[in-house]
C-alpha cells in the first residue's frame, strides 16, 4: 500500500498564486458531466496544470477520506464504496485565489441542495444527504474541491503519483 500521508513537497507557483485539487466524482463521470464542468472551471481564469481519469483504488479513497470530518454523517466505508464505484476525473488548477474560486464554483456544502443555484453541486444535483442517509450510502454530489491550500497539497499527492505532479512541486528544504 502506498503511503499517501508523507508529504515532503511544496508547490512551485508564482507569488500570489496557489494550487487547488478538484475531482469530478463517479456519479459525475458516469453522467458525462466532466466536459461541462471543465468548461465552467476554465471560465474562472485559472490554469489547468494536471488532469487524469482514474478508477480509484481503496487505499486512495481511504487516504482522501482520512482528512474529512464525516460531518454529513457519512462513514469511511460509504465514501470508499462511492469513490471506487467508477472513474473520477482528478484535476489540479493554478492561479490567484484558486481555492476560493473553485470552491465558489463547486459549492461548499456537501448536500447539493444546500448550495446556491449556479454551483456545480446544485446545478447537477441528482441526490441529497437525506436520501443517501436513508439508503445508508454517501451522497452522490458530483464533485469535490480542496477547501484550503494544505488540503490541496495533500490531495494532489494522494491522487497523483510523484512522476505526474513533479513539475508542480519541489522537495521541501530540511
Amino acid at each position: 500500500m502506498t503511503d499517501y500521508t508523507a508529504v515532503a513537497y511544496r508547490p512551485v507557483v508564482p507569488p500570489g498564486e496557489e494550487l487547488v485539487f478538484a475531482m469530478v466524482k463517479p456519479d459525475g463521470t458516469a453522467r458525462d458531466l466532466s466536459d461541462q464542468i471543465l468548461k465552467r472551471l476554465a471560465k474562472t481564469g485559472l490554469a489547468l496544470r494536471l488532469a487524469k481519469y482514474v478508477r480509484p483504488m481503496p487505499d486512495q479513497a481511504r487516504a482522501h477520506f482520512s482528512r474529512k470530518n464525516g460531518s454529513s454523517g457519512t462513514t469511511e466505508d460509504q465514501v470508499i464504496s462511492y469513490l471506487t464505484s467508477g472513474y473520477v476525473h482528478g484535476m489540479v488548477w493554478q492561479g490567484k485565489d484558486a481555492v476560493r474560486k473553485v470552491r465558489a464554483l463547486v459549492g461548499d456544502q456537501t448536500d447539493p441542495f444546500s448550495n446556491r443555484p449556479g454551483t456545480v453541486r446544485y446545478d447537477f444535483a441528482a441526490d441529497s444527504i437525506p436520501a443517501a442517509n436513508v439508503e445508508g450510502r454517501a451522497c452522490h454530489n458530483v464533485m469535490h474541491s480542496s477547501n484550503n491550500g494544505e488540503s490541496a497539497l495533500y490531495e494532489i499527492t494522494a491522487w497523483f503519483t510523484p512522476a505526474e505532479f513533479a513539475h508542480l512541486l519541489e522537495p521541501a528544504e530540511p
